[in-house]
Protein backbone atom coordinates (compact mmCIF):
# COMPACT_ATOMS: atom_id res chain seq x y z
CA UNK A 1 0.00 0.00 0.00
CA UNK A 2 1.55 3.53 -0.59
CA UNK A 3 -0.29 6.73 1.00
CA UNK A 4 -0.28 10.16 -0.33
CA UNK A 5 -0.78 13.60 1.58
CA UNK A 6 -2.04 16.41 0.50
CA UNK A 7 -3.39 19.64 1.89
CA UNK A 8 -3.24 21.68 5.14
CA UNK A 9 -5.43 22.15 8.35
CA UNK A 10 -5.92 24.87 10.91
CA UNK A 11 -6.03 23.45 14.20
CA UNK A 12 -9.57 21.96 15.51
CA UNK A 13 -10.38 20.92 19.51
CA UNK A 14 -10.46 17.02 19.30
CA UNK A 15 -10.35 13.79 21.05
CA UNK A 16 -6.58 12.92 19.70
CA UNK A 17 -6.82 8.97 20.80
CA UNK A 18 -10.49 8.76 19.16
CA UNK A 19 -9.48 10.32 15.87
CA UNK A 20 -6.42 8.03 15.83
CA UNK A 21 -8.85 4.83 16.32
CA UNK A 22 -10.81 6.56 13.70
CA UNK A 23 -7.92 6.56 11.13
CA UNK A 24 -6.28 3.19 12.69
CA UNK A 25 -10.34 1.42 11.61
CA UNK A 26 -10.46 2.99 8.28
CA UNK A 27 -6.82 2.54 7.37
CA UNK A 28 -7.07 -1.53 8.43
CA UNK A 29 -10.05 -1.92 6.77
CA UNK A 30 -8.55 -0.70 3.69
CA UNK A 31 -5.49 -3.00 4.11
CA UNK A 32 -7.58 -6.33 4.52
CA UNK A 33 -9.86 -5.45 2.10
CA UNK A 34 -7.74 -4.38 -1.12
CA UNK A 35 -4.30 -5.68 -2.57
CA UNK A 36 -1.23 -5.03 -1.78
CA UNK A 37 -0.24 -2.48 -4.25
CA UNK A 38 -3.27 0.02 -3.68
CA UNK A 39 -2.62 3.40 -3.53
CA UNK A 40 -4.37 5.55 -0.92
CA UNK A 41 -4.68 9.10 -0.85
CA UNK A 42 -5.35 11.43 1.90
CA UNK A 43 -6.71 14.81 1.81
CA UNK A 44 -7.61 17.81 4.24
CA UNK A 45 -10.12 20.71 3.12
CA UNK A 46 -9.50 23.76 5.54
CA UNK A 47 -12.56 25.17 4.59
CA UNK A 48 -12.44 28.59 5.67
CA UNK A 49 -10.45 28.74 8.39
CA UNK A 50 -13.28 29.69 11.05
CA UNK A 51 -15.30 27.63 13.61
CA UNK A 52 -18.66 27.86 11.23
CA UNK A 53 -16.98 25.98 8.51
CA UNK A 54 -15.67 22.12 9.22
CA UNK A 55 -12.78 20.47 8.99
CA UNK A 56 -12.94 17.90 5.87
CA UNK A 57 -10.49 14.69 5.43
CA UNK A 58 -10.56 12.46 2.52
CA UNK A 59 -9.62 8.87 2.21
CA UNK A 60 -9.53 7.53 -1.35
CA UNK A 61 -7.70 4.01 -2.63
CA UNK A 62 -7.35 2.57 -5.96
CA UNK A 63 -8.56 -1.08 -4.42
CA UNK A 64 -11.39 -2.67 -5.89
CA UNK A 65 -14.68 -0.54 -4.11
CA UNK A 66 -17.41 -2.05 -2.46
CA UNK A 67 -20.88 -2.46 -4.51
CA UNK A 68 -23.05 0.53 -4.38
CA UNK A 69 -25.59 -2.33 -2.88
CA UNK A 70 -23.34 -2.69 0.33
CA UNK A 71 -22.36 1.22 0.41
CA UNK A 72 -25.26 1.98 3.32
CA UNK A 73 -24.45 -0.65 5.28
CA UNK A 74 -20.99 -0.06 5.52
CA UNK A 75 -20.67 1.76 8.73
CA UNK A 76 -23.85 -1.16 10.54
CA UNK A 77 -22.20 -2.98 13.13
CA UNK A 78 -21.30 -6.47 12.31
CA UNK A 79 -21.77 -5.66 8.65
CA UNK A 80 -19.35 -7.92 6.33
CA UNK A 81 -20.35 -6.74 2.48
CA UNK A 82 -19.20 -10.51 1.21
CA UNK A 83 -18.48 -14.19 3.05
CA UNK A 84 -14.91 -14.06 1.93
CA UNK A 85 -14.32 -11.13 4.21
CA UNK A 86 -15.50 -13.26 7.12
CA UNK A 87 -12.64 -14.18 8.45
CA UNK A 88 -10.59 -11.11 8.65
CA UNK A 89 -12.55 -8.96 11.28
CA UNK A 90 -15.83 -8.96 13.14
CA UNK A 91 -17.75 -6.23 11.67
CA UNK A 92 -17.14 -3.33 14.16
CA UNK A 93 -14.00 -1.17 13.09
CA UNK A 94 -16.02 1.11 10.58
CA UNK A 95 -19.52 1.10 12.85
CA UNK A 96 -17.06 2.33 15.87
CA UNK A 97 -15.66 5.20 13.44
CA UNK A 98 -18.55 6.57 12.86
CA UNK A 99 -19.33 6.14 16.81
CA UNK A 100 -16.41 8.30 17.17
CA UNK A 101 -16.91 10.44 14.41
CA UNK A 102 -20.06 11.72 15.73
CA UNK A 103 -19.48 11.71 19.15
CA UNK A 104 -17.73 15.10 17.93
CA UNK A 105 -20.51 16.04 16.53
CA UNK A 106 -19.41 15.28 12.79
CA UNK A 107 -19.83 13.15 10.35
CA UNK A 108 -18.56 9.95 7.98
CA UNK A 109 -19.86 8.42 4.79
CA UNK A 110 -18.42 6.39 2.08
CA UNK A 111 -18.83 6.54 -1.54
CA UNK A 112 -17.05 5.78 -4.63
CA UNK A 113 -13.40 7.14 -5.15
CA UNK A 114 -12.18 8.99 -7.96
CA UNK A 115 -9.60 6.64 -8.45
CA UNK A 116 -12.39 3.42 -9.02
CA UNK A 117 -11.80 2.38 -5.34
CA UNK A 118 -13.52 3.27 -1.74
CA UNK A 119 -13.53 7.20 -0.25
CA UNK A 120 -14.32 8.08 3.12
CA UNK A 121 -14.94 11.39 4.01
CA UNK A 122 -14.80 12.79 7.33
CA UNK A 123 -16.68 16.09 8.36
CA UNK A 124 -15.26 17.64 11.72
CA UNK A 125 -16.16 20.77 13.49
CA UNK A 126 -13.53 22.90 14.46
CA UNK A 127 -14.96 22.62 18.11
CA UNK A 128 -15.92 19.60 19.64
CA UNK A 129 -19.15 19.61 21.21
CA UNK A 130 -19.47 19.80 24.97
CA UNK A 131 -19.06 16.13 26.46
CA UNK A 132 -17.44 14.97 23.83
CA UNK A 133 -14.07 13.64 25.60
CA UNK A 134 -16.71 11.53 27.49
CA UNK A 135 -18.36 10.46 24.53
CA UNK A 136 -15.66 9.91 21.94
CA UNK A 137 -13.80 7.52 24.54
CA UNK A 138 -12.12 9.99 27.29
CA UNK A 139 -8.70 10.41 25.51
CA UNK A 140 -6.59 13.30 25.28
CA UNK A 141 -8.42 15.98 24.08
CA UNK A 142 -6.66 18.78 22.78
CA UNK A 143 -5.50 20.91 19.63
CA UNK A 144 -5.22 18.86 16.62
CA UNK A 145 -2.98 20.82 14.31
Amino acid sequence: MSLSLSGTLGAGVADQDALQRTFVALFENIAHHTPLQTRVWLSAANGEGDSAHPIEMRIEDDGPGVSSDNLPHLFERFFQADASRHSMGTGLGLAIARSLVEAHGGSISAGRSRHGGLEFVLSLPREAPAGAGAEAGEGSEGAVP
